[in-house]
């Protein structure tokens, strides 16, 4: 079963831990609309995701927030120049192994 895109992100990553099909549909969420989409417990549970992730900022202050983008290589980029230090801390990195 192919996914559309090369890109894997930690949600999609969650997903196919649970179940490959799922990670298959949420990748090709244009074609296949989730019926979960307006429930409010998993919208709940979404909210409890970011909340870890500003808890883990403020945790290790002076850590590297590498910012959404659509333009993936600009994340990788800054993600590999963050990597270049001996001792460093990044949130949100973005990570490309062979493709």
């Amino acid at each position: 079963m192919a996914i559309s895109s090369n890109w894997l992100t930690k949600s999609l990553f969650t997903h196919a831990l649970d179940c490959p099909t799922k990670a298959y549909y949420k990748q090709n969420h244009n074609i296949y609309q989730s019926t979960q989409d307006e429930n409010g417990f998993l919208q709940a549970l979404a909210e409890g995701g970011i909340q870890v992730g500003e808890l883990a900022q403020h945790y290790f202050p002076g850590g590297h927030l590498i910012e959404y983008s659509k333009n993936k290589a600009k994340s990788l980029d800054e993600t590999n120049k963050l990597l270049e230090s001996d001792s460093v801390t990044i949130f949100e990195a973005a990570i490309a192994h062979l493709n």
